[in-house]
């Protein structure tokens, strides 16, 4: 572990290894060309406009998830508010149904900023009143 006063480097400019679990033996085995592709993106996602990385992220969690570009945060509360005991789960409903909500309500979670959330914060929303 890194001491506190040391300068950390870079990760565009480090070496890694990307360790891979074998499907049969669960050793992890070290995949430099793995490394090397993570590295070229870190590199290539610092010399790109942010509007291209959105773009390219937003293309790589469509493949890992296709429904994640249509939830949005009502389904999300809705989800939130159907687990736990009777009454954690009234309290939930009666929260989410605050007009400090209505920002991102209808929102799609892959197009929400950090903004979007501070601003729900900031007028006094969270979901444990």
């Amino acid at each position: 572990m890194k001491g506190v006063h040391e300068k950390q480097i870079p990760a565009v400019q480090t070496r890694e290894n990307f360790l891979q679990p074998d499907s049969e033996t669960g050793k992890r085995e070290s995949d430099r060309q793995k490394a090397a592709q993570i590295i070229r993106a870190k590199n290539d996602a610092a010399t790109r406009p942010v509007s291209i990385n959105l773009t390219l992220a937003k293309a790589y969690l469509l493949a890992a998830d296709p429904k994640l570009m249509e939830r949005t945060w009502s389904l999300l509360m809705e989800e939130f508010c159907s687990i736990g005991k009777e009454s954690t789960r009234l309290r939930r409903r009666r929260a989410i149904k605050s007009s400090v909500y209505d920002s991102i309500r209808n929102k799609k979670l892959i197009e929400t900023t950090g903004d979007d959330l501070r601003l729900v914060l900031k007028s006094g929303g969270n979901f444990e009143p």
